[in-house]
């Protein structure tokens, strides 16, 4: 995309990706990264995540309709593999 600005007569392109943005989405995999690390050295993590994950299931209908639905997706692609399998 290019723009074109009034007062200097240049044309300006568009980077297509944000080196920020970049940024960012490698902080973000490091976090869930050591989260993940987190979750199977520390049993009182475990937990509380457990508990925070239990409680939104019950209380907020859309996330309950997403945790079944990605239940059954897996559950059928299980299926599939076991039925290859033989």
């Amino acid at each position: 995309m290019k723009n074109k600005t009034v007062d200097s007569k240049k044309i300006q392109t568009k980077k297509p990706k944000n080196r920020c943005y970049q940024l960012n989405e490698e902080y973000r995999n490091n976090l869930k990264k050591i989260s993940r690390e987190r979750y199977h050295k520390d049993p009182a993590y475990k937990k509380a995540t457990k508990n925070r994950a239990l409680r939104r299931y019950h209380e907020d209908p859309e996330y309950r309709a997403a945790t079944i639905r990605r239940a059954k997706a897996r559950y059928h692609r299980l299926k599939a593999e076991k039925g290859l399998k033989k």
